[in-house]
């Protein structure tokens, strides 16, 4: 995972593997968050990378690893807890 940069100046971002625990996936999104502040200055006609990204990102993995998302478990037709994402 990460921004590949080849010798004729293009960059891409690489997706590499799932994430495989809650650390992992803070790990991924960090790196996405970073290679959009490194394109953005390249960029300054799209205004998809202009603005408060940062600040979108960081709310995005608070709402993916808090309580709303990775806290939630599943429950069969008796009310019994079938499943957890931990």
């Amino acid at each position: 995972m990460g921004l590949e940069r080849k010798p004729d100046g293009e960059e891409r971002f690489n997706k590499g593997e799932g994430a495989e625990n809650p650390e992992s996936l803070r790990q991924r999104l960090t790196g996405m968050r970073n290679a959009y502040q490194m394109v953005a200055p390249r960029h300054t006609n799209r205004p998809e990378l202009q603005g408060e990204y940062v600040k979108v990102f960081e709310d995005f993995k608070d709402y993916l690893l808090g309580e709303h998302v990775f806290g939630l478990y599943a429950k069969d037709a008796d009310s019994m807890q079938v499943g957890a994402l931990k």
